[in-house]
């Protein structure tokens, strides 16, 4: 007899997972990876840019107003700078520039105005110009002297800032880094560099502590007039290494605002700023030696008061008249 094959019956109970077995955590987790994997990230860009990088980030993301003036230029806020080339970025005198932008004043602040007019103002040489007219207009005459006084002016403020730098110890041996002449637009001081002492490091907008002091006997003489300013920064024909994320128009521009910075934190009224603008290495102080240190420089300019004098012309300094500091 041939047994029968059990039959076995199995029952399945279908139904939903428990809570407990749930996948939801995976999508938290993973959401909580791809943040520390941002941080870390972050963390790591930190550490392998530098201080010009950062400040150029830094001002990237800042709110930018365009000031509409004759030169046509596009100023930027908060210090930003560009690097862009081309006539957009053209001073004045035509050679090529990158402008820097004048941070906007607060309200009721040092300068506010308590009229209902437009509150930005054109820093442009001409807007300086139009500006001294108007003041001449309202009765204001001892503000625009003749252009003979001006000049004995300027020679008093020469003469007092030779004599402020000789007589500070701590700034003993920079006579070297100073150079001071007239142009068509008025009043040069200029600080440059030597082989044996630089005003800034190599490639950095972050000055030394003397030239911040040096910087500083500069405002406490211009304070003495209420000419228009104009700074310039200058840098020599040594190009960045390749790859590099800065050139020399940005370097050039972040050197004549950090110079700018210091001046108003001296005591030099932001009101009286023209322009802010670096040149890189358009205008060499030695052109027979493009990479020369002089090159490298920063140039502060009293403008006169009734605009250009083109009858002066713009001398062009001359190699003897370079120094080397000794300690």
């Amino acid at each position: 007899m041939v047994a029968q094959p059990q039959t076995i019956i199995k029952k399945v109970k279908k139904g939903g997972h428990d809570h407990p077995h749930s996948t939801a955590w995976k999508v938290a987790y993973a959401d909580f990876v791809t943040a520390m994997m941002a941080f870390f990230l972050l963390l790591w860009l930190l550490n392998v840019t530098t201080e010009e990088q950062k400040a150029g980030i830094a001002n990237y993301f800042m709110p930018t107003i365009a000031d509409d003036g004759p030169t046509g230029s596009i100023g930027f806020s908060g210090g930003a700078v560009t690097d862009m080339e081309g006539p957009l970025n053209l001073p004045p005198s035509g050679m090529p520039s990158v402008m820097v932008g004048l941070p906007p004043r607060e309200a009721g602040g040092t300068g506010a105005g308590h009229g209902g007019g437009d509150a930005r103002r054109d820093r442009t040489e001409q807007g300086a110009l139009q500006e001294g007219r108007a003041r001449l207009d309202q009765g204001v005459p001892e503000e625009l002297p003749d252009p003979a006084e001006e000049e004995r002016r300027f020679d008093d403020l020469e003469r007092k800032l030779r004599e402020a730098i000789a007589a500070d110890p701590e700034l003993q041996g920079l006579e070297a880094n100073l150079v001071i002449d007239r142009t068509e637009e008025g009043l040069r001081i200029q600080i440059i560099d030597q082989e044996d002492r630089s005003m800034f490091p190599r490639g950095s907008a972050e000055m030394y502590p003397f030239m911040e002091k040096l910087l500083g006997q500069v405002a406490r003489v211009m304070a003495e007039t209420n000419n228009q300013v104009s700074i310039s920064g200058f840098t020599d024909s040594t190009p960045f290494r390749v790859g590099s994320q800065n050139d020399n128009w940005a370097l050039s521009a972040m050197r004549a605002n950090a110079a700018r910075r210091a001046l108003v934190a001296a005591g030099l009224d932001e009101n009286r700023l023209a322009r802010v603008m670096g040149r890189a290495d358009t205008d060499p102080f030695l052109p027979e030696d493009p990479t020369a240190a002089v090159n490298r420089r920063i140039g502060i300019v009293l403008l006169y008061t009734h605009g250009p004098r083109p009858e002066l012309g713009t001398p062009r300094l001359s190699a003897p008249s370079v120094r080397s500091w000794q300690p």
